[in-house]
């Protein structure tokens, strides 16, 4: 199994209503056919700079690094992440395990 990370951060200036937009629209990334498992959403924690940095995530489970790469070059995965997301995210860290 391949497991793909993404902590993020939204840019301060995207309202609530844009956030909860975007949210939906990374949920459409768990319906993709490679996709074995897929979860996203906002820390139930308090955010804090030092400790914890991010307060989103989405995480996907893929069959193996292959099924990760095709999700990757998947037209929706790519106009998600480049149309919906990137231009509304402020920072964030990926990362990727086989277990």
């Amino acid at each position: 199994m391949h497991r793909h990370i993404v902590l993020f951060n939204f840019k301060d200036d995207v309202a609530p209503a844009d956030r909860e937009r975007v949210a939906g629209e990374l949920a459409k990334l768990g319906t993709l056919p490679t996709v074995k498992h897929f979860v996203s959403g906002k820390n139930i924690l308090p955010t804090n700079p030092e400790k914890i940095p991010y307060e989103y995530m989405m995480m996907g489970d893929f069959a193996d690094d292959d099924g990760r790469q095709a999700y990757e070059k998947h037209d929706t995965h790519v106009h998600i992440i480049r149309q919906v997301w990137l231009p509304t995210a402020k920072n964030y860290a990926v990362f990727d395990i086989n277990f």
